[in-house]
């Protein structure tokens, strides 16, 4: 997941990435993000990366992208997108138990659930821990990827839960 302060460089994370791996796009500057897109989505495709775009569903569709992140609070438009682009992957922010159950009604494809541990993009917060995650993962009969505070020296504590996979910002930049 790209950041403006935390991941300047973009294309440098996408080029890190593995075939099948995802980039979402959360750039929130409206022209930087349009400029961005451009530049990212054809090099994804060649790559064999998913590319998301974060809160733009029409910047998604001009660049044909593989899908949107939907931020927690406009989660209801899902299902709107879902209807328009049902090809669409269709991620969602999701911060707590209650938020895993409403992205399951919504039909999401995913969500990105944080924080699991203490961030810098939450810093006063000291993430929902290992064992609550490990909990709340089981029981969201969604696909559930693990945000917030990952690193390569945490993510082997969430071993054994329910999640279809990590997701950073500056954890996975090359050094």
């Amino acid at each position: 997941m790209t950041d403006e302060a935390r991941v300047p460089d973009p294309m440098r994370a996408l080029l890190a990435l593995p075939i099948g791996a995802a980039l979402i796009l959360r750039h929130r500057d409206a022209p930087k993000r349009a400029r961005l897109a451009m530049e990212l989505a054809p090099v994804a495709k060649r790559r064999g990366v998913l590319f998301l775009i974060a809160g733009d569903p029409l910047l998604a569709a001009r660049v044909g992208a593989n899908g949107i992140h939907i931020p927690e609070a406009r989660m209801i438009d899902a299902a709107r997108w879902r209807v328009r682009q049902p090809h669409w992957l269709i991620t969602v922010a999701a911060h707590s138990e209650r938020a895993l159950l409403r992205a399951r009604i919504a039909g999401v494809n995913a969500a990105l659930f944080a924080p699991v541990f203490r961030s810098a993009s939450h810093p006063d917060n000291p993430g929902y821990g290992v064992l609550r995650f490990l909990l709340t993962s089981q029981r969201a009969r969604i696909p559930v990827f693990a945000l917030g505070g990952i690193s390569a020296a945490n993510a082997e504590r969430l071993a054994g839960a329910h999640l279809a996979g990590l997701a950073a910002i500056e954890a996975l930049l090359p050094d």
